[in-house]
């Protein structure tokens, strides 16, 4: 039987009196996927912000593992979220392997630098990506290497080892 995981309980998000996300309840069992869909300004990304924890939700509480989310620290944050922002453009100088490789910096010294080049290997193979190694980002743009970096975070979510 799994167990919840990450969980929200009437999460809402306003700014300058517009509400961006009303009262977003939902529940994630380890183990399971979830899908925000919905048409564009519909407050995907602000609900992805929020459960990440880079925003904080006007009302509302979202628990990781039964922790306020709000309450870790960002080390914390860092270990058990990767988050790629829908415009986000990194340096045209990096290569797909090392944008994929920037999520294994909060966990330096934790499993040593061949785990993590396992790992972030792991992940562009989850993702179909690893051809794309010796490319340089601009010449895969955002598609393949976010996928990457989201099913690198996917991947390893559950794996306490892989931290």
């Amino acid at each position: 039987m799994s167990h919840v995981v990450l969980s929200t309980d009437t999460v809402s998000y306003r700014i300058a009196g517009k509400c961006l996300v009303d009262a977003a309840t939902l529940s994630v069992s380890s183990g399971s996927r979830l899908a925000i869909i919905g048409p564009n300004g519909a407050g995907k990304s602000t609900l992805l912000r929020m459960l990440a924890g880079l925003t904080e939700p006007t009302t509302g509480d979202i628990h990781l593992n039964g922790r306020d989310i709000n309450r870790l620290t960002a080390l914390e944050r860092a270990r058990r979220f990767a988050f790629v922002g829908q415009s986000d453009m990194p340096d045209a100088q990096l290569r797909v392997n090392d944008y994929v490789a920037l999520g294994r910096i909060p966990h330096r010294g934790v499993c040593g630098a061949a785990k993590d080049q396992e790992i972030v290997d792991n992940a562009m193979a989850c993702a179909d990506i690893a051809i794309c190694d010796a490319n340089y980002w601009f010449a895969v743009r955002g598609r393949a290497a976010t996928g990457a970096t989201r099913k690198g975070a996917c991947a390893t979510a559950g794996d306490p080892l892989s931290r």
